[in-house]
């Protein structure tokens, strides 16, 4: 068997982090300066302004086709090889941290999540035999999530307690940790995009503080870098979530 290492990218991931604490910086800086800019004299309470951490948790399930590609062991032996597709379920959890603001009727922001992965084997299709379709992987890894929000309130105008609203999210995502490189490709600046809807929920606890609940479902797609031509890795990933945190309304009545 040929054995390779794929030792890590620290350019790459170290420019990510750059990113994801500067946007962090942003995140917690932009309601303040909105809520400031608007003025007392024109503020309405139904303007908030938050700031917002939570944890969630789901299951992912992967959809994923290897071409002319190779995926090996943690040892750095090929364990398959050629056109490879399979399909994976496990469980994920992330933490988001988040920031909106009122535009119009509607709320913007921005936010970043780090979301943690745990596989344990694939299911192979196209397999001559049915013991050979469950290739055992035991792989461990994090996305690093950074994306834009709407949230699009039900009902803007409402003074009540409660609140109820549609949300999105559009963003990019790159990988940490892994140690089968290969898995994702080689190359920095891979094609990736995620795309989360759902449903969220708000209490109002304290005067400013809100308790919310988010159930979602999130598509990601990612396709390796095109310079690693003709060895192609495509990951659709769609995943179902149940999300809860806390948010801060940090504008002045």
């Amino acid at each position: 068997m040929q054995s390779k290492r794929f030792p890590l990218n620290n350019s790459k991931i170290f420019n990510l982090k750059k990113v994801l604490f500067s946007a962090l910086a942003i995140l917690f800086c932009l309601p303040v300066l909105f809520s400031q800019e608007e003025g007392a004299g024109s503020f309405r309470k139904q303007k908030k302004y938050f700031v917002a951490a939570s944890y969630g948790f789901g299951t992912a399930r992967w959809y994923s086709t290897l071409t002319n590609a190779v995926i090996y062991d943690k040892s750095g032996n090929v364990i398959r090889s050629g056109e490879i597709q399979f399909t994976a379920k496990n469980p994920t959890k992330f933490y988001n941290y988040e920031a909106s603001f009122p535009v119009m009727k509607v709320r913007m922001g921005l936010g970043i999540s780090f979301e943690e992965f745990y596989i344990d084997q694939l299911a192979l299709s196209s397999t001559p035999t049915a013991a050979e379709s469950n290739l055992i992987f035991d792989e461990s890894f994090r996305f690093d999530k950074i994306y834009f929000t709407l949230e699009v309130p039900f009902k803007f105008d409402s003074d009540k307690l409660y609140s109820f609203s549609a949300t999105s999210r559009l963003g990019y995502f790159n990988y940490n940790g892994i140690e089968r490189f290969n898995f994702f490709g080689e190359e920095p600046m891979a094609r990736s995009f995620l795309l989360n809807l759902g449903l969220l929920a708000d209490y109002k606890v304290l005067p400013h503080v809100y308790l919310f609940v988010n159930p979602c479902v999130e598509f990601k797609y990612f396709k390796n870098n095109k310079d690693e031509t003709p060895s192609t890795i495509n990951h659709n990933i769609v995943s179902y979530n149940i999300v809860s945190g806390i948010r801060i309304d940090v504008s002045k009545e």
